[in-house]
């Protein structure tokens, strides 16, 4: 279990994040228990001090399967996936926001 006052103060203050601890930020948003504020802390946390390549991959991967992933096979596209949890937006603009 994961404070989500804890991880944001890790990301802070420059610290990686693990793979179970970005997956435990991103059940906290599409669960509710993360408040928009924590959301706009961990954002702004990520804005100032980025994202490596393997927090970049674990929340990409968090957020995929935080949700329902629907297959767009039929329509030629591969696989596609969307999530339908509209909490994960906001944290899908801290994901965007790294450098």
């Amino acid at each position: 279990m994961y404070l989500t006052q804890e991880l944001i103060a890790k990301k802070r203050d420059g610290v990686a994040l693990g793979a179970d601890e970005i997956a435990a930020f991103v059940q906290g948003v599409t669960a509710q228990t993360v408040s928009d504020a924590q959301i706009a802390a961990f954002a702004m946390a990520v804005w100032f001090r980025g994202m490596d390549l393997a927090e970049l991959k674990s929340l990409t991967l968090a957020m995929r399967d935080s949700g329902e992933v629907l297959r767009w096979d039929k329509l030629g596209w591969g696989r596609c996936w969307t999530n339908i949890q509209p909490a994960v937006l906001v944290t899908s603009s801290a994901w965007c926001l790294v450098r």
